[in-house]
């Protein structure tokens, strides 16, 4: 049969839909998933008089999205964009002055540069810390995480299971009737979750809750964050598959829904946490390889099931080329997950269990299921239904249905890393959270420091250091460390430690408890002389 030449109108449709991809490629920013190392004056810290400004160090860059101070009486007051300044990996906050003495609190929301937000909570207290602290502000509002959660969810899986069905045309002439028009449905669908999406990320940015949905700020948070561009590389996405699974030629067709499957594969990489670990070259990478890999697997299923139900004869030549095609699929699907979860997890430690570790379980749990079922799929049933076998055809047709409902499974368990912190970055933040006191002796002849590593619940480093007049290191025969906590009705105990050339030192201090704790510190002078001082530190969950 003659074959129409590709019109010159078609191919620049090809040019320009590849040039779209190809700019999608070409500006995706270095990304990263910031978080707080350290804030001056640190959180628990006990002050003379009120600061000026508190600095936020982050492991990578970051930029102010609400910065609210809530003083000691809990008015809550917040402070304009000129007050909190990014440079660089810092978010300078100018306060206002006259602050009272007692507790303060600066809640802050961040975006770092892979588009999540990050908050947190500074508390300082002047003078002396409130009797009863002001209250933290509560996190987002519930209805918007859980919005953007299905959103994301309807996104993903329209994604795989839609704009992947065009990669059916590269082992098919064209797809069943039926699955078209079911992948034409569900892409518009996804069209309008990732529109939903756009004003969802800036209220959860910006903890607004879901009656600001329009507010412009909301829009301009999320269009100025690496979301956009991510929930625009997913329409373009959408857009060439409805274009690949409607054309008329195979040849072109295949070519579009490629250029899909190149997108699909920038959305997940344009953002979120995987694509943003060091090194970004390899993480970027592995993402792409990741997700467009799981797309045109998944986007072959519903056709393939469809094709089984109406003739198996008709079926055959898509099935074998599908078999044949799979495992370079699978290979580096399989690579590109187990260095991405290497690469996330980090090293072992307590920042292991953390929801993002609980998640990464459940995802690995199904993928075992769902490579089950695929084995069992190629190696057995498939060969069954090219000799003909009826049974065999509704067994696979069964079992490629589960491996569609194990894949939206999947989708809706990653979709929730979205809302989780990996370990890296856990155990980054925890590993910087180290608080500091001054400590103020009776005596007047020294005065002295104390440090909290990581400042959490449970095993923590103590530190107490000694400085004379002079400021040189001040000797003690010996130091005690006592810890109180008043209103719980907890005796004060005492942390056992011991005794060195720049101070006193204790490991795996156990602190049994979140909030306000004071600590009362003893220092043997002399054999006839003691020092004492007190002051208040904030232990973190």
């Amino acid at each position: 049969m003659h074959k129409r030449a590709t019109s010159g109108s078609e191919l620049g449709a090809i040019r320009a839909l590849l040039l779209v991809v190809l700019f999608l490629l070409g500006a995706a920013p270095a990304l990263g998933h910031a978080s707080l190392i350290a804030s001056e004056p640190a959180t628990g810290t006990i002050l003379t008089t009120a600061p000026d400004e508190i600095v936020l160090t982050f492991s990578e860059a970051a930029s102010a999205l609400a910065v609210h101070l809530i003083d000691v009486d809990g008015t809550r007051t917040a402070l304009t964009n000129d007050a909190a300044l990014a440079d660089g990996n810092r978010i300078v906050v100018t306060l206002p002055s006259g602050l009272a003495n007692g507790t303060h609190m600066l809640s802050w929301r961040a975006a770092s540069s892979d588009g999540h937000p990050i908050s947190g909570t500074v508390i300082f207290s002047i003078g002396a810390p409130s009797e009863a602290p002001p209250a933290a502000e509560p996190e987002s509002d519930a209805a918007v995480r859980s919005l953007l959660w299905l959103s994301r969810c309807i996104m993903l899986a329209t994604l795989l299971l839609g704009a992947g069905s065009s990669g059916f045309r590269m082992v098919a002439a064209a797809l069943p009737l039926l699955a078209g028009r079911v992948a034409i449905a569900a892409l518009s669908v996804g069209a309008v979750a990732t529109i939903a999406t756009f004003p969802l990320h800036g209220l959860d940015a910006l903890g607004r809750p879901l009656a600001d949905f329009g507010v412009p700020e909301v829009w301009e948070t999320t269009a100025s964050s690496a979301y956009g561009a991510s929930a625009l590389a997913a329409l373009v996405a959408m857009a060439l598959a409805s274009v690949a699974i409607l054309a008329r030629r195979p040849n072109l067709a295949g070519w579009i829904s490629l250029s899909s499957l190149v997108a699909i594969g920038l959305t997940a990489s344009l953002s979120g946490h995987a694509s943003s670990a060091d090194p970004r070259w390899l993480t970027r990478s592995m993402v792409f390889l990741h997700v467009a890999s799981i797309a045109w697997w998944a986007g072959e299923l519903l056709p393939l099931a469809l094709l089984l139900r109406q003739a198996s004869a008709t079926a055959k030549p898509p099935l074998l080329r599908f078999s044949r095609f799979i495992p370079y699929v699978v290979a580096p699907l399989v690579v590109s997950g187990v260095t991405l979860t290497v690469i996330q997890l980090g090293p072992p430690g307590p920042s292991w269990w953390t929801p993002y570790t609980y998640l990464l379980v459940a995802k690995l749990l199904l993928l075992v299921v769902l490579f089950a079922a695929a084995a069992w799929n190629r190696w057995f049933l498939t060969v069954r239904v090219v000799a003909g076998e009826h049974m065999a055809i509704r067994h696979l047709r069964a079992s490629i249905l589960l491996e569609v409902v194990l894949i939206l499974t999947i989708v809706g368990v990653a979709a929730g890393w979205r809302f989780t912190a990996p370990p890296r970055a856990v155990a980054a933040a925890v590993a910087s959270s180290e608080i500091h006191a001054d400590l103020d002796f009776d005596s007047g002849q020294f005065t002295g420091g104390l440090s909290i590593n990581p400042a959490r619940t449970g095993p923590n480093v103590l530190d107490v250091a000694l400085s004379g007049k002079d400021g040189e290191a001040a000797p003690a025969l010996s130091i005690r460390v006592f810890f109180s906590k008043p209103e719980l009705t907890m005796e004060k105990f005492e942390i056992v430690g011991v005794m060195g050339a720049t101070g006193w030192h204790a490991e795996d201090a156990i602190l049994p408890g979140a909030g306000i704790w004071i600590v009362s510190v003893e220092v043997r002078i002399s054999d006839f002389e003691k020092a004492h001082a007190k002051t208040n530190v904030v232990i973190a969950e």
